[in-house]
């Protein structure tokens, strides 16, 4: 990034945090006049000396929004991994930028034997359940059928989600599972799921189904995209998941709540989303045609 470039960036930015045009101009020229011949081209070398309160919002205008952040949770090494979440760099360039970034992010996921390594932005940030570790519902090999359908989908859900902390359970918003869970169970315990995932997670206020297209092995971020019908075996398919779906997790959100008070939930706080899954932007943007 060049001076100029960063000049007229930090001048959008102090307008918009309400400085006028002629305080603006005058803290950028302030700085800009002071560049020497010897400054090395395309760096910008005085960023220190900006005023506090300018710097900290170039940091917090760097901070990624709405990441999916993918989480594994692996029983033998009791332990959470994320593979693919995007990597904040807020929390690494410098002692002030990690200042700025904690008010965004906590460190979540922590167990008995291992701290807390992820960070999480509450707000916005999206967990994914991942769970290549082990075979996959509905796509396991013929060996493992017989053991995976003793599994109830409460069993199911509980083992993906581990031993998730009190904070976290607390605190998410944002959630998202195969959509596989639906098919490989009935109704009834597929209702049953949700109940006891709402009851986990009772700040959630949205739960995405995800579809996925990828590598897990495949290096690159995740990001959610709108598959088309024909992403879907048949019309019938896609039919029957955006009503059946929907009405479960209406059905679940009516039938769980505080068990100490006994409240129910509310069958309309939840946003229900059908999304595709892709690693990596250029990915998504193929199954779009945008290149």
């Amino acid at each position: 990034m060049s001076l100029h470039d960063t000049s007229t960036t930090t001048h959008e930015r102090l307008s918009h945090e309400g400085m006028d045009n002629s305080d603006a101009g005058v803290i950028i020229a302030k700085f800009t006049s002071a560049t020497s011949e010897s400054e090395p081209k395309g760096e910008f070398v005085l960023f220190q000396k900006l005023p506090a309160v300018v710097r900290q919002r170039i940091w917090k205008h760097g901070i990624p929004s709405g990441r999916v952040v993918d989480v594994v949770f692996d029983e033998e090494q009791d332990r959470y991994f994320s593979f693919h979440a995007i990597i904040p760099t807020v929390l690494h360039v410098s002692k002030e930028s990690r200042t700025v970034g904690l008010k965004f992010y906590s460190f979540c996921f922590s167990t008995d034997s291992h701290t807390a390594s992820i960070p999480f932005d509450f707000t916005t940030d999206c967990l994914m359940f991942d769970d290549w570790l082990t075979p996959a519902l509905g796509l396991a090999p013929p060996a493992t059928i017989e053991r995976i359908e003793t599994r109830t989908c409460v069993s199911e859900l509980d083992r993906v989600i581990g031993p998730m902390g009190s904070v976290e359970q607390a605190s998410i918003h944002r959630i998202a599972i195969s959509i596989n869970f639906r098919p490989f169970f009935n109704h009834d315990q597929f209702v049953e799921g949700l109940k006891f995932l709402f009851n986990k997670f009772p700040s959630t206020d949205y739960l995405v189904f995800v579809l996925e297209h990828r590598d897990p092995y495949a290096a690159g971020p995740i990001y959610f995209w709108d598959f088309p019908l024909e992403e879907w075996c048949c019309e019938d398919c896609l039919v029957h998941f955006k009503t059946k779906v929907p009405a479960a997790v209406e059905e679940a959100l009516l039938g769980s709540g505080n068990e100490s008070t006994g409240m129910e939930q509310d069958s309309q706080r939840v946003q229900v989303r059908f999304r595709g899954v892709a690693e990596t932007e250029i990915a998504r943007q193929s199954r779009h045609g945008i290149v």
